[in-house]
């Protein structure tokens, strides 16, 4: 059975296709954006349980965008990697 629709966030293809195949593999179904892509339309159109992102690219499109995301998905887990001076910026409780 599938898990949790997972949401993966990545301008790096290669990063983007290797993380997915494992999450795949794994036996979760994923939904992969890269910088082109609309982040908003996606979370919108499906119930994403988990975001996997890339922090740059995310904040890159909206600086709001996980305030967004949270307000319009409370349980919605974000799991973000960057440079740690960039997490700096997020916003916390």
């Amino acid at each position: 059975a599938m898990h949790s629709e997972l949401l993966i966030v990545e301008n790096d293809r290669k990063t983007r296709d290797l993380v997915s195949a494992f999450l795949t593999y794994q036996g979760y179904s994923t939904t992969v954006l890269g910088e082109r892509d609309d982040i908003f339309d996606t979370i919108g159109s499906k119930p994403h349980r988990v975001v996997i992102a890339d922090l740059q690219t995310l904040l890159a499109r909206s600086p709001d965008i996980l305030t967004k995301a949270w307000e319009a998905s409370p349980d919605l887990v974000v799991i973000a990697y960057d440079q740690p001076d960039t997490a700096r910026n997020l916003p916390h409780n």
